[in-house]
């Protein structure tokens, strides 16, 4: 048993006393400088403790003394830490007291380097001793002695004694430490919570990983992969957006490319919640290896800590983690690091859910801006002249216009429609239609004639929201609205070579993509495309793109002018008779054999749209049931004048305003474009307009005006 002296035994009470006192490291130092260090005669000491039992970590408190201070490896001695393993010190036994290290030994338990930092600074002896606390060792003091220590018993038991003390005062502030590092951590995740709960979009949890998560856990770059919807591949969702390497191309394709969870890396948090650190080098090895390592190694990552993100325990994602250093590895596996995890699993999980949401009222839009579209565009259709339930004829030409229809119609082979501007092509299209199996569906026309140049890709793809000036809302195109069911491109020859390369595309992948759109949309659409001009010498004339014009001749239609059908100008007439009387509310039935003659006798540049409108004239100008007298056109009528002999002088204007009804029935009413009416006439477009106003032509007048 240890016997002390009154004087010792005094002191180590006082010391006792004073130690449960003691809240911090430097009242701590202050009491051993006081205390302790004329008690047992050392000049410095450095206190470490324990974070694994393989080393000791950094100090805890250090006071080298004057001499140890001064050296010119001080800083460096002080911030490695203690060689010193405590095995080699101790041994097995549990009750082993003090050990004194000679230095003029040159003791195995310290380094080289160690030793000479200490006989540089005149020291003699290391005396080391392991602190306890509970049988537990969780630290370890070194005394430093610049006069070698009397090791009688009494006082290697008076510097056990006070190592003792010692211990408990550096339990107390590790423990202090503790309550208000976890008190610091409350405060830190409860400002974390609040921030991500404001938490909508990825950009919100950007600038949340950016501005807190970055700094709080010395984080030098992340990548937040998710669990895409068919929970069989992942890919990336969120990303530093300051790096640099996102403008790179191969970080475009891995971001891209959708990877199976289960490629050996990322199933590994399938199964656990803990996080994992992965040698980049190490998994380079393996020889499936997925994309986005390589990516990682080719960028000069090394190391990467991952850990899975869940919701209701199952895993939608993980957190991949690049550390600063690797001596913060520890942060990621506190109670800090899973706290904020848990909190970046809940905002992943609602900017899902919302992404989620948003995407179905994006489509429930979609199907709302259809349904408009389609419910206008059958408006349209009910409310057009040019709603005819059949087609008329009875000669050899049409039997083989109406053979040919028979054949392709169950099809979904694309037809080209020949024929004279009048002749009833947009009526072909919809026998084709209405004899499908897409009959169903609405048959969509468009002409591409008729719209100016900069809104044809519009009115064919649609447009997103803000896509150009103008673009107030998205826009269905055309082609989407016709999914499942028919388009009809009349007068195609009519469309810009630009858009051209746009439609074969569309043909060849039967996917369009809107203006300003962000990916290709795959439609089903049957295309029925119709022309009045001679395509073959269009695209030797450099107007026609040839790889189109084959795309559309897979079967071609030649409608037959009305002139060489002279024998259905009867039944058509009596039908077009017929359908404005009852319009019109007139008592008119049928025509004069005179009527008659004159009809088939007449040329017929404007076909059967011509005659349609010619009868309209006809039933409204009748005083009676029977049409006896037919008013051709103003063209027409000049003719039947010189024969009678008139001598009318027409003035300017009279001779003006024929000269321009008669180019725009050569252009099909057709006014601005390369075969517009004011490129032959020579004039601005605007200055046509005003000519055409100026001088009353209507549309009535321009026979050949419309849709073929």
């Amino acid at each position: 048993m240890t016997v002390f002296s009154d004087q010792q035994c005094n002191i180590l009470l006082s010391v006792s006393t004073d130690i449960a006192n003691i809240k911090g490291k430097e009242a701590l130092v202050h009491l051993i400088n006081n205390r302790i260090k004329p008690l047992l005669g050392f000049t410095g000491f450095t206190i470490f403790t324990f974070n694994n039992p393989e080393k000791v970590s950094e100090n805890f408190v250090s006071d080298p003394g004057d001499n140890l201070r001064r050296h010119p490896d001080y800083d460096s001695f002080i911030t490695t830490g203690s060689t010193v393993r405590w095995e080699m010190l101790l041994g097995p036994a549990e009750d082993q007291g003090p050990i004194v290290l000679d230095l003029g030994d040159a003791p195995l338990a310290l380094s080289r380097w160690e030793v000479k930092i200490f006989r540089d600074s005149g020291i003699v002896q290391v005396v080391c001793v392991v602190l306890q606390q509970a049988g537990e060792k969780f630290g370890l003091v070194k005394f430093y002695l610049e006069k070698p220590l009397d090791q009688d018993k009494g006082m290697l038991s008076l510097v056990l004694g006070a190592v003792n003390q010692i211990a408990v005062a550096v339990s107390n502030i590790i423990y202090l430490e503790e309550i208000k590092q976890r008190e610091e951590e409350k405060e830190i995740l409860l400002s974390f919570s609040n921030s991500m709960a404001a938490v909508r979009t990825k950009h919100d949890l950007n600038a949340i990983i950016n501005d807190q998560l970055k700094k709080l856990c010395n984080i030098r770059d992340y990548v937040i992969s998710v669990i895409h919807e068919n929970g069989k591949t992942h890919g990336g969702f969120i990303y530093n957006l300051d790096a640099d390497y996102i403008r790179m191309p191969e970080f475009t394709k891995a971001l891209n490319t959708k990877f199976d969870i289960n490629d050996g890396v990322f199933d590994v948090f399938m199964v656990s919640d803990k996080p994992f650190i992965f040698n980049i080098a190490a998994l380079l090895t393996r020889k499936d290896v997925p994309g986005y390592i390589r990516f990682w190694h080719g960028i000069g990552i090394r190391t990467v800590i991952g850990i899975a993100l869940t919701r209701y325990s199952e895993p939608i994602g993980v957190l991949w983690i690049e550390p600063e250093k690797a001596e913060t590895f520890d942060v990621f596996y506190s109670s800090l690091f899973s706290g904020t995890v848990v909190q970046l699993s809940i905002a992943l999980s609602n900017i899902l859910a919302n992404e989620k949401i948003e995407d179905q009222l994006k489509e429930i839009d979609g199907y709302r801006l259809k349904l408009m579209e389609e419910k206008s565009y059958l408006q349209n259709e009910i409310e057009t002249d040019n709603n005819h339930s059949e087609i008329i004829g009875s000669g050899e030409e049409m039997a083989e216009v109406f053979r040919m229809i028979s054949q392709v119609s169950p099809t979904d082979s694309t037809v080209l429609l020949l024929g004279e501007t009048g002749t009833g092509k947009e009526l072909v299209a919809r026998a084709i239609h209405g004899n499908s199996k897409r009959k169903e569906k609405l048959m969509i026309k468009v002409n591409c004639a008729a719209l100016p140049a900069n809104l044809i890709e519009s009115e064919l793809f649609g447009h997103e929201k803000g896509s150009f000036t103008g673009a107030m809302e998205r826009r269905t195109g055309k082609f989407e609205l016709a999914h499942q069911g028919t388009i009809f491109l009349d007068e195609v020859g009519e469309m810009p070579l630009d858009l051209q390369v746009k439609l074969l595309r569309v043909l060849q992948e039967r996917e369009i993509e809107r203006i300003g759109g962000k990916g290709g949309i795959k439609v089903d659409v049957r295309v029925i495309a119709a022309t009045n001009r001679d395509l073959l010498k269009e695209v030797a004339n450099g107007m026609f793109r040839s790889d189109l014009y084959y795309r559309l001749n897979v079967f071609p239609i030649t409608l037959p002018p009305l002139r060489s059908r002279k024998g259905d100008i009867h039944g058509l007439a009596n039908f077009f008779i017929e359908k404005f009387a009852k319009k019109t509310g007139k008592n008119v039935a049928t025509f004069s054999e005179k009527v008659l003659q004159d009809l088939i006798g007449y040329h017929w540049p404007g076909n059967v749209r011509e005659l349609e409108h010619l009868m309209e004239r006809s039933v409204l100008l009748s005083p009676g049931p029977v049409i006896k007298e037919i008013h051709f056109s103003i063209t027409q009528n000049r003719g039947n004048e010189k024969k009678a002999g008139h001598d009318h002088i027409k003035t300017i204007d009279e001779n003006e305003r024929e000269h321009i009804l008669n180019v725009l029935n050569r252009c099909g009413g057709k006014v601005f474009g390369p075969h517009g009416a004011a490129v032959k006439l020579g004039v601005p477009v605007s200055t046509l307009n005003s000519k055409i106003a100026k001088l009353g032509i209507v549309k009535e007048k321009v026979v050949s005006v419309g849709k073929g």
